[in-house]
């Protein structure tokens, strides 16, 4: 078993910010405290038994893949790490995905996008030791900046900057790379890298079936539970149990989305045939929620680029409407409690929740002006299709002023012919009462 140079280095960052992070700290006990409660929870039976057979389960498909003639020992240390790099976070995480589909999918995207091929590329060219640890310390530091979601206009333009620097560094790697397999294309062992590389894929990819039976244990488990907490904390006939579990026809999107009225009423059925009957309606309610689902999106789909209105008067390009009325509205609320409190409203970063722009993308684009005299200020954002939104308020901290329209918001005295309305007196416009954008309900 050989680790590359690129390996090591990565081990040694890791270690070093142990250290640091041991020797830094003014109050060491309570991190010994904190490893030693990690420890203990990782101890627990539930975490350690699927864990345990997970990693059973992966030597088993090595074993099969060194009878296929897919794999030997010089695959060993690549084997390791992808376990612990790519297999071990997918099965820490295995309760967050809601669909079979949503898991093939992180899977796939995990081993065979575009930045796992760019990094296996890059593998080819590694440094010497040290130029991999001051390398990576580097990356870490500029890749840390480039993702850090900005909050005011200057802070976009620093993390511009390091996106543009990390763009940089990838080129040059690139460059790097290239020039050193084409002066020793002959001295690499191409048949090991594509071994190494194809082994990064299957490996997790065979893995799959492993994670689906874990979460959907996971889901099952969390339903009886659940039956449970709504049946005076005692455990239902173990018939209806039984016709929960069978009712859910060994399928992700039925067991994760069981919950509500659905679990109250499941909790009262007493005979096992009564209980399937009832797991056949819910079945049903599902499958016409995600025909619903599956309905808007494909409008959603049809309708992307286009400019104007429908025959209602609605915007016809409505991608990200919901999320940004919602994330204007909680801004406003903020505003008039600071104002009520202050006297004066205010611009800090704190009043756009990473909670509420986590269905936004990345570079949210809301924009916030607020007065010289800060007793006034408005909020506004455009949308994918065009579309823009905003909120605002004034010295009357009751008004509660909405903006919509094709063109961005002008002016901080909202006056109505510029398309502000008080919706604490007058009514709201169309785009902002409509409930077609709602999130679809899972059951």
């Amino acid at each position: 078993m050989e680790f590359s140079n690129r390996e090591i280095a990565t081990g040694i960052l890791i270690v070093l910010g142990l250290i640091l992070l041991v020797a830094i700290s003014k109050d060491r006990r309570s991190i010994g405290e904190s490893m030693v409660g990690v420890l203990k929870a990782l101890s627990a039976w539930k975490l350690l038994v699927p864990l345990a057979l997970y990693i059973l389960y992966a030597l088993a498909v090595v074993v099969i893949a060194n009878t296929l003639g897919w794999w030997d020992g010089s695959l060993l240390s690549t084997t390791i790490l992808t376990i612990l790099a790519t297999a071990l976070p997918l099965f820490i995480n295995v309760n967050d995905y809601a669909t079979g589909t949503q898991l093939v999918k992180k899977v796939v995207i995990e081993v065979v996008g575009i930045s796992a091929i760019l990094i296996t590329y890059l593998n080819l060219g590694e440094f010497p030791i040290l130029g991999e640890v001051l390398l990576q310390a580097v990356l870490l530091v500029v890749v840390l900046l480039a993702s850090w979601t900005p909050r005011k206009p200057e802070e976009t333009i620093v993390v511009q900057t390091f996106k543009v620097i990390l763009t940089l560094i990838v080129i040059t790697l690139l460059i790097t790379t290239t020039t050193t397999v084409v002066n020793n294309v002959g001295g690499i062992d191409w048949l090991h890298e594509s071994k190494a590389f194809a082994l990064s894929i299957w490996l997790p990819v065979a893995l799959i079936p492993f994670l689906y039976v874990t979460a959907l244990t996971a889901a099952i488990e969390m339903a009886i539970v659940r039956l449970r907490l709504h049946n005076d904390r005692k455990s239902p006939p173990l018939r209806v149990r039984l016709a929960l579990i069978f009712g859910f026809h060994s399928r992700l999107l039925y067991a994760k989305r069981f919950s509500g009225l659905w679990i109250t009423e499941m909790s009262a059925q007493r005979t096992f045939h009564d209980g399937r009957a009832f797991m056949r309606k819910y079945r049903s309610a599902v499958q016409a929620r995600v025909a619903e689902q599956r309905a808007r999106d494909r409008q959603i789909k049809e309708r992307t680029g286009q400019r104007g209105v429908d025959e209602q008067g609605l915007w016809l390009d409505r991608r990200e409407f919901y999320e940004t009325r919602n994330v204007l509205e909680n801004i406003w609320f903020m505003q008039a409690a600071i104002f009520r409190n202050q006297g004066k409203y205010t611009n800090e970063s704190f009043l756009i929740s990473s909670f509420d722009v986590k269905n936004l993308p990345k570079e949210h684009g809301i924009e916030i002006d607020l007065a010289k005299n800060a007793r006034s200020w408005f909020a506004w954002r455009k949308t994918a299709g065009g579309y823009y939104f905003a909120v605002g308020g004034s010295k009357d901290v009751d008004a509660h002023w909405q903006y919509d329209g094709s063109e961005k918001p002008i002016g901080i005295s909202y006056p109505s012919s510029n398309g502000w309305v008080n919706i604490t007196t007058d009514e709201k416009h169309l785009e902002w009462r409509t409930h077609i954008d709602q999130p679809i309900s899972l059951v």
